[in-house]
């Protein structure tokens, strides 16, 4: 009784199993050869522009100070219908909406500059040299509600000692 092993036997099972878990490394969470792709791929259901609108909505706060602005609030809508729109809507006071931008229609973002002097011809019936100086003599009230899909609005239940406000949706 020597020797226990015998010369004429299959390697033991065992062996081969631990053969194995040594050819599939693990993976080193430091090591980026060694990650694992998820499966199925995650991949996103709808666009957004949270970024655009925060810039432009601030945009419009800076070039319509209070009390001029009275509110602007950014509304994400998360539904396929709504999925890559992005709209400037104006409410104003006895009037039905007028629809200011759509990505989708116009073919892309709209220019600040173009967007803000549409609005104030709309707003102030004046011409672009002259709506400046009504903006200075603080002649008109405003608010903005802007969407990912935006919606520019007025709202006269705002005082007009407030200063401009955010209401997120």
């Amino acid at each position: 009784m020597s020797d226990p092993t015998c010369e004429d036997c299959a390697p033991a099972q065992e062996v081969k199993v631990q053969a194995t878990a040594l050819e599939t490394p693990a993976e080193d969470i430091l090591n980026p050869a060694t990650f694992v792709a998820p499966n199925p791929l995650p991949g996103p259901s709808i666009c957004r522009w949270l970024h655009r609108a925060s810039w432009v909505s601030t945009e419009l706060l800076i070039t319509f100070p209070s009390p001029t602005v009275k509110a602007i609030t950014i509304m994400p809508h998360s539904t396929e219908k709504t999925a890559g729109r992005f709209r400037v809507w104006l409410f104003m006071e006895d009037q039905q909406p007028i629809l200011m931008w759509d990505r989708k229609v116009e073919g892309g973002f709209p220019e600040l500059k173009v967007l803000v002097s549409s609005f104030a011809q709309l707003y102030f019936d004046v011409g672009q040299s002259t709506w400046d100086c009504a903006l200075r003599n603080r002649e008109y009230a405003i608010s903005f509600s802007l969407e990912s899909h935006w919606d520019i609005r007025t709202n006269p239940s705002i005082d007009d000692d407030r200063d401009a406000e955010w209401i997120a949706s």
